[in-house]
């Protein structure tokens, strides 16, 4: 049996999403698989339940309104200072019932203001992509991959949602 509601009831206390502690943290704590939360969720609660749910805790975090949630990259792409506003337009899971596991929440995604800091200076996302010819695109996608991993991982270190970029808005 699930303890998924052992593991709400300590978000809860831990003010999340906005905790200073660690979703992973709290799992732990309570004894919750966070591999299961989304599927979870959605066996426990239901699709329009879990999907107010997540929304309340995107809309939290700034994540559904400009300027989006602010992801500190100094410890991932760039210099100190480093960042960019990941702005989540629209979201869904495909909940079809049945036995399914469901481990990630589809965004439909925009990217706002981005400061990106390196040996050559300060630089915009929209810089970045001005400079990219036929030579350097696989670089960029790759530096693009690279924001969406930190991405990822800052809104799983808060919310223990997976989230999957589908499509940019």
């Amino acid at each position: 049996m699930s303890n998924l509601k052992l593991f709400l009831k300590a978000l809860q206390r831990s003010g999340y999403p906005n905790s200073k502690t660690n979703v992973t943290t709290i799992a732990r704590a309570v004894d919750y698989d966070l591999d299961f939360f989304l599927t979870d969720l959605l066996h426990e609660l239901g699709s329009k339940k879990t999907k107010d749910f997540v929304g309340k805790t995107f809309s939290t975090l700034g994540l559904t309104y400009s300027p989006g949630m602010k992801i500190d990259f100094t410890d991932s792409i760039g210099e100190p200072g480093s960042y960019i506003y990941l702005i989540i337009n629209s979201f869904t899971f495909d909940w079809g019932g049945g036995d399914e596991d469901f481990h990630e929440v589809w965004i439909n995604y925009s990217w706002g203001d981005s400061l990106l800091i390196d040996d050559e200076g300060e630089k915009t996302l929209e810089d970045i992509w001005d400079d990219v010819d036929m030579g350097t695109m696989g670089e960029f996608e790759d530096f693009v991959d690279e924001i969406k991993y930190t991405c990822r991982e800052e809104i799983f270190k808060k919310t223990g949602l997976v989230i999957h970029f589908d499509s940019q808005i």
